[in-house]
């Protein structure tokens, strides 16, 4: 007669619900969690006399459990935006964790080359040193653990720029009440304000005057427009003008 096997687990008997059926001797463990852990022994017991031979044989099972999890950040959204001035060190974050921990890839649709002997990846994010004008664009970090889905993060980087003015209205020799339009055009980051002034005094205050972003325009020219006409370009990182001298005849 067959014998009836029967298995323990940590000295416990385990149900004859968990043998695996037509296979004697066979101990099936699904979806193996920490629960199944311990030393694993097992008996065969005659039905009829009702005898035990346990087996000196014993299976130590360890079961190592790890909550696996796709990216994420952790506290909270990082920065999707940074301004940084040029000869700064910046740190593009992206803190992403997960189980197992995400490995992150940088790449940027605009930026040619972002990785040179100023730039390095950090295990939160990626670190530029004596940033540069060529350094400003969008970056992306997209972070991988193998579990699906991919945490995606764009950082746009503003280089900040003094002002410079590229050209600057000349002198000029205008008829009384006649009109004429004059242009300051400036670069910088952020893009600079235009602001005029005739004389020392604020050109947006004259009733003959009209200010277009980059151009002054005086409707009807008067004696009092003749003299010392300044443009200036501001930002947040400063300041510059260029004057010209305007004769009205």
């Amino acid at each position: 007669m067959v014998p009836v096997i029967y298995f323990y687990r940590n000295g416990e008997k385990l149900p004859q619900s968990e043998l695996l059926s037509g296979a004697a001797g066979a101990l099936v463990l699904n979806s193996v969690s920490a629960k199944d852990a311990g030393n694993y022994t097992c008996a065969a017991t005659n039905v009829i006399t009702g005898e035990e031979l346990r087996l000196p044989q014993v299976i130590d099972l360890r079961v190592d459990y790890t909550d696996r999890t796709p990216p994420y950040f952790l506290l909270q959204q990082p920065a999707t935006q940074l301004a940084a001035r040029p000869g700064e060190t910046v740190v593009l974050e992206c803190p992403g964790v997960g189980s197992p921990r995400p490995s992150a890839v940088w790449s940027s649709p605009n930026v040619p080359n972002i990785y040179h002997n100023r730039s390095r990846v950090l295990a939160y994010g990626l670190q530029i040193t004596d940033v540069q004008p060529q350094d400003q664009g969008s970056y992306v970090c997209r972070l991988d653990n193998g579990i699906a889905p991919v945490l995606v993060h764009m950082i746009k980087l503003s280089v900040l720029e003094r002002p410079r003015i590229l050209r600057g209205p000349n002198s000029t020799l205008t008829n009384e009440g006649d009109a004429l339009t004059l242009e300051c055009d400036a670069i910088g980051h952020p893009q600079p304000h235009i602001y005029w002034l005739f004389n020392g005094e604020d050109a947006s205050l004259d009733n003959e005057t009209n200010i277009e972003l980059n151009r002054l325009v005086i409707h009807h020219v008067q004696k009092w427009h003749a003299g010392v006409v300044q443009c200036f370009a501001r930002n947040q990182l400063g300041e510059v003008s260029d004057k010209f001298l305007n004769d009205v005849a």
